[in-house]
């Protein structure tokens, strides 16, 4: 149960994309109202007549670019809300093939919010990730993560969402991070294209990933949105310990949920030896944000659970194309001499295109 003044007004940067629209649907099932921030797009617009329909008259929509200040200014000192729930971002890979974006995104929407928010209540969520952190290496690291622990980017992504933290405890504000592991969409299976296939073949098998089903990610951004009883301005989101999982577990289990039955080729496990080879995941101490929060409801098996069941339809096409994904996966991990390097693949095939 979300604690909280109920009829509170929230403002969803990203309110359409994945993570986005969950906060939504959970702030709308609390009875608050949402103004959504997004840009303008026909497929954002088709989302946001899906959103409206869970409760008329408590989803609006205000279009725009976070980078413009004029935009952001306006938009907040026209609805007054409660709170901000910054989610929108560039992700990887994308965010590896255009930096410039990236920072736009990250960095100089947060800056904005921030400056439209000083000094007034209104307090601001600020979705960031694990990827803080930087590389982990399980055999130098056997700690959860946990807020305190030191950050250390090693890509642009990471560097970005810290870059965003240190803007937030800059500000004359009411700031509160949440840190995001590896966010699994049970709704929209994620089929592979050619920059995220050659990630997956170069990740560590034996890495260890800490991921959360997107409804809980949902609850856990409505809930610090709302709740007059937060102890912590740093949270980790992870979801329960099922969800703390090895790489190579997580990806035989993703791809069994979609159907594709024999499996995927077994990537390599990680070089013990060199920290710089891991790739920025790790588990969650979740402890102080799901007694606060109050978010963990599914489990990693309903989490697959509601995956197969909505991959049911796509599950021939995935038989079909099972060859061709385990020769492309094969392939890559052919190359791989003696241990898998995610950074060359992120450093080398993946260089950036656009500054």
């Amino acid at each position: 149960m979300m604690s909280g003044e109920v009829g509170r007004h929230v403002l969803v940067t990203g309110g359409c994309g994945l993570v986005g629209r969950h906060t939504v649907e959970s702030l709308v099932q609390a009875g608050h109202e949402v103004v959504v921030m997004a840009r303008r797009s026909r497929s954002n617009e088709k989302t946001v007549q899906r959103l409206r329909r869970l409760g008329p008259g408590r989803v609006d929509v205000r279009w725009g670019d976070l980078a413009d200040a004029e935009y952001v200014a306006g938009t907040v000192a026209e609805v007054r809300p409660d709170a901000i729930a910054n989610i929108a971002a560039m992700i990887p890979p994308a965010c590896y093939r255009s930096p410039g974006r990236a920072r736009r995104s990250n960095v100089l929407a947060v800056e904005n919010i921030v400056r439209s928010v000083e000094g007034t209540t209104v307090r601001l969520v600020q979705a960031s990730s694990v990827a803080i952190f930087g590389p982990r290496n399980p055999f130098h690291h056997d700690d959860l993560l946990a807020a305190d622990t030191p950050l250390r980017p090693r890509d642009l992504y990471g560097e970005t969402k810290a870059a965003a933290e240190e803007v937030i405890r800059r500000g004359d504000i009411d700031g509160v991070v949440l840190r995001l592991g590896g966010v699994i969409d049970v709704a929209r299976p994620l089929w592979l294209e050619g920059d995220e296939v050659r990630m997956e073949a170069v990740m560590p098998a034996d890495g260890r990933m800490h991921s959360i089903d997107v409804r809980d990610a949902g609850a856990a951004f409505a809930a610090a949105s709302v709740s007059t009883t937060l102890a912590e301005r740093t949270y980790m989101l992870g979801g329960d310990a099922s969800h703390r999982l090895r790489t190579g577990d997580f990806a035989d289990a993703y791809a069994s949920a979609l159907g594709i039955t024999r499996g995927l080729p077994k990537v390599r496990h990680g070089d013990p030896d060199d920290d710089d080879t891991w790739f920025a995941t790790d588990w969650m101490d979740t402890a102080s944000a799901q007694r606060d929060l109050d978010f963990q409801h599914h489990t990693f098996d309903d989490s697959m659970s509601t995956l197969r069941h909505h991959a049911r339809f796509a599950r021939p096409l995935a038989r079909a194309v099972q060859p061709l994904v385990r020769r492309a996966l094969a392939a890559r991990t052919a190359a791989i001499a003696t241990y898998p390097t995610p950074w060359h693949a992120i450093d080398g095939v993946l260089a950036c295109r656009e500054t």
